[in-house]
């Protein structure tokens, strides 16, 4: 395996070859930045034991571009910041080191990265019996280091189903919605994550006195009430939700 750059003029890209054991080429892949003045390089690479494979280089002149690949040559993820990077190598804890530089001045900048971005390392994937290089072992698309922090079980597809604070989001949609599974009111406004997000108000965002649709209700009313917080007549007879409450 080999990263570099190719195609001198007008400017250089980002070049990944891989080579069989003989010498037989068996594929390259290429990066070409956006911008014609810049040029792009592969700098360093490392490869883990699961023989994906990581680059690392500098994209567009002025970014850090680090890259993690499959044997056959397929992106499966990348990270970019500003200014390059020069080498990557993998520790045998899973974690994966780069250095290059960051910012406008000659800052010097080493970074850690977790190889499957779970937000596990692999130590914490070992004791928890998930998969090191599979952000989601059991499949349920929730990621394993959100599950681990919320008390949800990595290795049981089925949970993602679960509502476990009764809020009426299950888990799943407790990690898309960054509400907490095991508490029905993460931003403690009294009102449910899960009837907030029904109704298209922020779970996040402490919110029960307002009055979205101008009917005389604040939000924690329109909950109370059984009451849509952005439709001022709810049940379409033509009097306003906050003169039938009253």
């Amino acid at each position: 395996m080999a990263v570099g750059a190719g195609n001198p003029s007008p400017e250089y890209t980002y070049q990944v070859t891989a080579l069989a054991s003989n010498g037989t080429h068996l594929w390259n892949r290429s990066i070409d930045g956006t911008r014609t003045d810049d040029w792009d390089y592969g700098w360093g690479i490392d490869v883990d034991e699961n023989d994906n494979f990581y680059t690392i280089g500098q994209y567009n002149g002025s970014r850090g571009l680090l890259i993690k690949w499959d044997k056959n040559g397929t992106q499966i993820w990348n990270r970019t910041w500003v200014t390059a990077g020069y080498d990557v190598k993998i520790g045998m804890e899973g974690w994966i080191y780069t250095v290059g530089s960051t910012g406008s001045g000659p800052d010097f900048a080493v970074a850690r990265w977790d190889p499957d971005d779970d937000g596990l390392i692999n130590l914490y994937e070992c004791r928890n019996g998930t998969l090191p290089f599979n952000w989601d072992s059991d499949s349920d698309l929730i990621p394993e280091g959100w599950e681990i922090g919320n008390s949800t079980d990595p290795l049981n597809g089925t949970d993602a189903y679960d509502d476990d604070d009764e809020d009426m989001l299950s888990n799943l949609y407790e990690y898309r919605n960054g509400t907490l599974p095991h508490d029905a009111d993460t931003d403690d406004d009294m009102m449910p994550d899960g009837w907030e997000v029904k109704y298209g108000l922020d779970p996040l965002r402490y919110n029960p006195d307002e009055n979205p649709d101008g009917d005389g209700l604040q939000n924690f009313d329109e909950y109370v009430n059984g009451a849509d917080p952005f439709s001022n007549d709810t049940d379409q007879d033509t009097i306003l939700d906050g003169l039938e409450v009253l």
